[in-house]
């Protein structure tokens, strides 16, 4: 999924980074389709997030929202010190309206 929606245009092996094998990864879930990824790469008491993806036809319905509100709920039980992560300058940051709107209708996703 990485690769459809981050990097539609490069190899599997482009979307592998260092720390995959250690990271923690996780997957949001509708009818037991999944919908939307990302991975926290630990580093003492420090985690990244990174790769988050969400299908561009489940995209502006929280489900990225849902997936960070989980991430940021397994940092704190985990007694993570600093969460942090760096986005693309194209990536969408929905406005308050969107984020109403989005949780109004969304149904809520499963996340492991």
């Amino acid at each position: 999924m990485r690769q459809q929606v981050l990097w539609p245009d490069q190899s599997l092996e482009f979307c592998r980074v260092e720390g995959d094998e250690m990271a923690w990864h996780f997957g949001a879930y509708d009818a037991g389709r999944l919908i939307g990824v990302a991975s926290l790469y630990p580093n003492g008491d420090s985690v990244r997030l990174r790769k988050l993806a969400v299908l561009e036809s489940h995209q502006g319905r929280g489900v990225g929202s849902v997936l960070l509100s989980h991430l940021l709920m397994i940092a704190k039980e985990k007694r993570i010190a600093e969460f942090w992560c760096d986005a693309r300058e194209t990536a969408p940051v929905p406005t308050h309206e969107q984020k109403t709107t989005a949780n109004h209708q969304t149904k809520p996703h499963r996340v492991y």
